[in-house]
């Protein structure tokens, strides 16, 4: 008899087990935290409403939300690469490219500081951009950067985009520079600031590129741009 019922109890066991096991089934607190595997619950099994992304977060209440004015608050990106960039071309040349997620009424600030060598064995002048998505804005600098195999033009550069709205977006450039001069020695040739802005109906929210570049009058060898340091901060919008 007791063969029996533990064949029957088998049986019914493996019956269960073929037709899965209900939340009823497991007793309370018998699946503990070193009973599951790291990793084992993913994100899409988290029972929340809501959209999870890079600018949300759980929130007790069991949804995913966006905080307080928007975004995941500024996300800072800063290099020091000291990379060399060629740049003898007439067409654009990116010193700084990066892909950031923005929401109406994000702004965001892109801010490079370079240097600029002209051994081309002529004078040569510079244009900058500054480009979000499709949009572009360019400043031409028409005083020149003299030729020289040692000296050097410091540079800074900084890109505003301030996305408004779904249907409004504004860039403006703004240009810093020096004139050629040799290392470790005062600059005091300051050049004027370049400026330029532009404005567009386009709906750039969702991930985009934003970018700061040059491009050159002269496409004669060499011509370099030395990345120092860049820095990208994205503003969410005001609470």
């Amino acid at each position: 008899m007791r063969a029996l019922l533990g064949l029957l109890l088998l049986a019914g066991a493996i019956y269960a087990l073929a037709q899965g096991i209900t939340s009823n089934q497991i007793r309370d607190g018998a699946i503990t935290t070193p009973k599951i595997a790291n990793g084992a619950v993913t994100i899409a099994k988290i029972g929340a409403s809501g959209t999870p992304n890079s600018t949300t977060f759980l929130r007790g209440d069991g949804s995913w939300a966006a905080p307080p004015g928007g975004g995941g608050g500024p996300t800072i990106y800063s290099n020091a690469p000291n990379s060399d960039i060629a740049i003898n071309s007439t067409s654009n040349v990116n010193l700084v490219s990066r892909s950031v997620d923005i929401s109406a009424g994000t702004t965001v600030l892109l801010e490079v500081w370079y240097t600029i060598i002209n051994n081309s064995g002529a004078t040569a002048t510079y244009t900058y951009r500054c480009s979000i998505g499709g949009i572009t804005v360019d400043a031409a600098d028409s005083t020149t950067h003299a030729a020289s195999s040692t000296n050097r033009a410091v540079h800074y550069t900084v890109c505003r985009f301030s996305i408004s709205s779904t249907t409004l977006t504004r860039i403006a450039l703004q240009n810093e520079r020096s004139a050629p001069g040799a290392s470790n020695t005062g600059l005091t040739g300051a050049q004027a600031g370049r400026y330029a802005w532009q404005a567009s109906a386009s709906n750039l929210t969702g991930t985009q590129t934003v970018a700061m570049g040059i491009r050159s009058s002269s496409t004669t060898v060499t011509q370099t741009a030395t990345v120092e340091s860049w820095r990208l901060t994205v503003l969410p919008s005001n609470p």
